[in-house]
């Protein structure tokens, strides 16, 4: 069952004029840069591809992202089992349509996060769906 913990992710995010997206991780220490009209996977297994598959996705449903300066910060264990990719996910595609003044409807929300998994990682298992829709519903 979910339950609350202590732990939080952060998503700061201001408007650019331009279609590129920056993006600085804390945890990792680590900036990197994306256009939103060529958006391709980090060719590692890299954090910034939950921010790449976000967004791909959130093009992908035709909605009308801007670029944006991002920071990510995030004491959620990676790899815990706590679900620290669904927070990133989840509240960076949150910040993405909140910067460009986009209404995304939770369920819709909870659809865009699982094609990313089938896109750009793994398919999820039900546990980490029913952890993104707990998410997406707070």
């Amino acid at each position: 069952m979910p339950a609350a913990i202590d732990s939080y992710t952060w998503v700061a995010i201001a408007r650019r004029s331009d279609r590129n997206v920056r993006v600085y991780s804390g945890h990792f220490r680590e900036e990197l840069e994306f256009s939103l009209d060529s958006i391709t996977p980090h060719p590692e297994k890299h954090w910034s591809n939950y921010i790449r598959g976000v967004a791909s996705e959130l093009v992908a449903a035709e909605k009308p992202l801007v670029g944006a300066d991002i920071v990510i910060e995030s004491n959620v264990p990676i790899g815990a089992g706590l679900s620290s990719s669904a927070a990133l996910e989840v509240s960076s595609a949150s910040a993405l349509a909140s910067v460009a003044e986009i209404k995304i409807d939770p369920i819709e929300m909870l659809r865009l996060c699982h094609a990313l998994q089938l896109g750009y990682f793994l398919a999820p298992t039900v546990w980490e769906l029913l952890v993104k829709l707990v998410r997406v519903m707070s």
